[in-house]
């Protein structure tokens, strides 16, 4: 096993409170962001929309070719209609 593949508890806890923190506040934002993103997948990084797509397979490649981390950040599907999130 490579070494640097390695991920000890307190990055794992660091991860996990940053993503946390992302996925609140997209909740907490969340109409706001329906004004600029309806129907769109967004990506959140401390506090702010770092990309959106309609097609969220777009998003994370365009996410990993930037190098972000996906890690700890949220990503969610805005939406003002409910039903169309099931669907």
């Amino acid at each position: 096993m490579n070494e640097n593949a390695i991920i000890n508890k307190k990055e794992i806890q660091n991860m996990y409170a940053k993503g946390l923190a992302n996925h609140k506040w997209l909740v907490g934002h969340y109409k706001e962001l329906i004004k600029d993103y309806n129907n769109m997948f967004v990506a959140i990084y401390d506090g702010k929309v770092i990309d959106y797509d309609t097609d969220p397979r777009e998003l994370l490649k365009r996410l990993k070719e930037k190098g972000v981390d996906i890690s700890t950040v949220a990503i969610d599907f805005v939406t003002d209609n409910p039903l169309l999130y099931i669907l």
